[in-house]
């Protein structure tokens, strides 16, 4: 519980300048709240290249689930992403060099124009989605 926590976190003080600048972006004042584009994406689904990418954006998908390296390939077809990473698991804070490689890939990601989320392995077998920009 204490390891789970600790990841939420340290995620959730990595990504604070991602999300004030969401919050900034967001309605002030006595707006009603409106349903945004709804997400459309899949579980399971195959690495992303660019052929998938294209493919996925002509099928309606919006959300893609890819690695640092294939933030790009998401951008360049109008694509969100949600990303996975072996160091988004509660194991990675108990090991230092681990931890500071989780710290690194937050800074390298956070701003990255495609990025929409995170999946954190919070449990074995599980894991739980971390929206990071409206």
């Amino acid at each position: 519980m204490r390891t789970a926590f600790s990841l939420s976190l340290v995620l959730a003080v990595g990504l604070t300048a991602r999300l004030a600048t969401a919050a900034e972006a967001a309605p002030s004042g006595n707006q009603a709240w409106q349903v945004g584009t709804p997400i459309v994406t899949y579980w399971a689904g195959p690495p992303l290249t660019d052929a998938v990418a294209q493919q996925m954006a002509e099928g309606g998908f919006n959300v893609v689930w890819c690695s640092e390296q294939q933030l790009d390939i998401a951008r360049q077809h109008g694509l969100r992403a949600q990303l996975s990473d072996g160091l988004l698991s509660p194991a990675t804070l108990d090991d230092p060099a681990a931890r500071d490689k989780l710290d690194a890939l937050i800074q390298r990601v956070r701003q990255h124009p495609a990025m929409y989320s995170v999946e954190l392995e919070l449990a074995p077998g599980g894991g739980r989605l971390v929206r990071l920009a409206p």
